[in-house]
């Protein structure tokens, strides 16, 4: 696989990901992509890979946040790999936290 344009770790700490084996996690380098790369159904995984490698750094550039790149990355992970539902308001009768069942 292609470079990735930005070290996933780089700036502030970083939590452990919640999918460490997914493939937006390999290192350059991985036999796994070689694996890959020999199908060309591979190649489209490693292609979705790498555009979305680049969409997040595109989007991380374009929020000019002080939010370093790894913890960006991070959340990124964590919103993707979940689905959510719902209505996600802070507070529910009364005023008081709505807990989430």
């Amino acid at each position: 696989p292609e470079a990735l344009p930005l070290d996933l770790t780089a700036g502030g700490t970083v939590p452990p990901s919640a999918a460490p084996d997914a493939l937006r996690n390999w290192k350059d380098g991985d036999p796994a992509a070689s694996e890959l790369a020999a199908s060309p159904a591979g190649r489209e995984i490693l292609a979705a890979r790498t555009a979305q490698t680049d969409a997040w750094a595109n989007a991380h550039a374009a929020l000019q946040t002080c939010v370093p790149y790894g913890q960006f990355a991070w959340a990124m992970e964590a919103v993707n790999s979940r689905a959510f539902r719902g209505d996600f308001g802070a507070a529910g009768v009364d005023g008081k936290a709505v807990s989430l069942p």
